[in-house]
C-alpha cells in the first residue's frame, strides 16, 4: 500500500478517503507493504508531521513493512529532519532515506520529536523545555512557565488515558504565522481515544455515545479542574 498525500499536507483528514478504512490499530489491517510518499510535498504542518510518525509505527507493530519517502523540495526535507522524524523512523527499524540532507539546527525548535511512556519521563522533559525556552530567548519570557505546563498538562494525560502501544510523542516549537508568534505543543499517540477512554468511568459511561459528546466532555472537565486550580492560587471563584 503506497499512501501519497497531497502537495499541503496539514492532517491526516486531508488524506484521500479511500485509506480511511486502513487504520493500524483495527483488527482488518493486513497490509505487508506501506510506503508513505511524501515527495511531492512542499509543505507538511506539524500534525502531519506526527501522523507521519504514528502511522508507520503502528503499521510496523501490525508486521508490515514500512519506508517513508522523503520529500524531494530541500527546504520540507530540512524541516523534517530537523523536527527529528527521519530519527525516530530509522531508530524503530523503518526505512527513511533522508537523501544525505544536511542537519541544520532550527533556532525556533524547543523540543524535538521526542518518546516518552512515564509521568518521570514527563517531568524530565518539561524541565528540559524550560530550561531549552529561557536559552531561547523567543517571544516573551512570561510565557515560559505556561508553554511548559501545557505541554506537561497534554503529556501527563497521554501517559494516563492513551494505552498506547508505541507510547507517545511530543515537541514544542515556535512559529511565525500570519497572525503573530506562537508557541506549539504537539503530543501524539496512538491510543484508545477519548470516547473509550472515557467510558472506562461508569460515571461517564452513559454520557459519550459519540466522539463528539467525549470530546465536549472532556474539554469541559479539563476546563473546570483548570480554573479551579488558578481561582484557588488567586483566591477566586470558578463558574463555567
Amino acid at each position: 500500500m503506497r499512501i501519497t498525500p497531497r502537495t499541503q499536507f496539514r492532517h491526516a483528514g486531508e488524506l484521500p478517503p479511500r485509506f480511511d478504512s486502513k487504520d493500524p490499530r483495527g483488527d482488518a489491517f493486513a497490509e505487508s507493504q506501506v510506503v508513505v510518499d511524501l515527495r511531492e510535498c512542499e509543505f507538511v504542518r506539524a500534525g502531519a508531521v506526527f501522523w507521519c510518525l504514528v502511522y508507520p509505527l503502528l503499521a510496523k507493530l501490525r508486521g508490515s513493512e514500512c519506508r517513508l519517502l522523503v520529500p524531494t523540495n530541500t527546504g520540507v526535507c530540512i524541516y523534517l529532519k530537523s523536527m527529528g522524524l527521519f530519527r525516530v523512523l530509522q531508530n524503530s527499524g523503518i526505512e527513511a532515506d533522508d537523501r544525505g540532507i544536511y542537519s541544520k539546527k532550527d533556532s525556533q525548535l524547543v523540543l524535538p520529536l521526542t518518546r516518552f511512556d512515564t509521568e518521570s519521563e514527563v517531568e524530565e522533559l518539561t524541565n528540559e523545555t524550560y530550561e531549552s525556552l529561557q536559552r531561547s530567548g523567543l517571544g516573551s519570557a512570561n510565557l515560559y512557565p505556561l508553554v511548559s505546563e501545557v505541554f506537561a498538562e497534554l503529556a501527563v494525560n497521554a501517559v494516563e488515558y492513551a494505552d498506547s502501544p508505541i507510547g507517545a510523542y511530543g515537541f514544542v516549537q515556535f512559529y511565525e504565522f500570519e497572525v503573530g508568534r506562537r508557541f506549539v505543543c504537539g503530543i501524539a499517540d496512538s491510543g484508545i481515544g477519548i470516547r473509550r477512554s472515557l467510558v472506562k468511568n461508569p460515571e461517564l459511561r452513559e454520557r459519550v455515545f459519540y466522539d463528539w459528546d467525549a470530546i465536549e466532555l472532556a474539554s469541559r472537565e479539563r476546563v473546570r479542574r483548570y480554573l479551579q486550580k488558578v481561582c484557588k492560587q488567586s483566591g477566586g471563584v470558578p463558574s463555567l
